[in-house]
């Protein structure tokens, strides 16, 4: 399974999902037999693996040596409900925009309902900062950020070029500079993120 920048595997729980199959059902009759296609009910065996970004099921295959291949993913963001059903043989249910999944895992609805709320609280926050730092960097430019400066208390003119180390004076608006000597450019946003630290 390979996982995106920053993602990480929480929990993996071993079970089933069900899923459902199109199969052909015959009825032999005076004449000739009726085939007529239906949808039936199939398990098939696995895991379910939590990250802290979504949710997977792997496919179990081969009876000697066992792999695991992946048939399906639920963005965390996208899960509108968890439920549990069946007296007997428990099974739950994990609803998204596209339908629902009914897992058989080792583990009871709470436990389940709980690690997944957890994980899915941290992974909107994340989102959040993410669309935040987004709407963060459009808005400064180099004005701003001279306000942002005399409000904590700083004045700075010049910076010093992170590749070379060569003085630049900041300029009154825009929302980057190039360095004169190497030719890198330089972000209002990265300046500000330096000087919120000492701010």
């Amino acid at each position: 399974m390979i996982l995106e920048k920053g993602e990480e595997v929480l929990n993996v729980w071993e079970g089933d999902v069900e899923t459902t199959i199109k199969t052909v059902r015959s009825k032999k009759g005076l004449i000739r037999t009726k085939h007529k296609v239906v949808e039936a009910k199939d398990k098939e065996g696995g895991a379910l693996a939590l990250t802290n970004q979504r949710l997977i099921w792997l496919r179990k295959r081969g009876v000697f040596g066992k792999s695991y291949h992946i048939m399906f993913e639920v963005p965390l963001q996208d899960i509108s409900s968890i439920s549990g059903t069946g007296r007997i043989s428990k099974r739950i249910t994990v609803s998204d925009p596209n339908g629902e999944y009914r897992f058989r895992i080792g583990a009871t609805l709470d436990e389940f309902r709980n690690t997944v709320k957890r994980a899915l609280t941290e992974r909107k926050e994340a989102l959040e900062e993410m669309r935040r730092k987004e709407r963060a960097h459009v808005l400064i430019d180099f004005s701003s950020l001279s306000d942002y400066m005399k409000k904590g208390g700083l004045s700075l003119t010049t910076v010093k070029c992170p590749e070379c180390g060569a003085p630049l004076k900041l300029p009154k608006n825009g929302t980057e500079i190039l360095c004169t000597y190497c030719k890198n450019t330089i972000h209002a946003q990265d300046v500000f993120e330096k000087v919120k630290s000492l701010i």
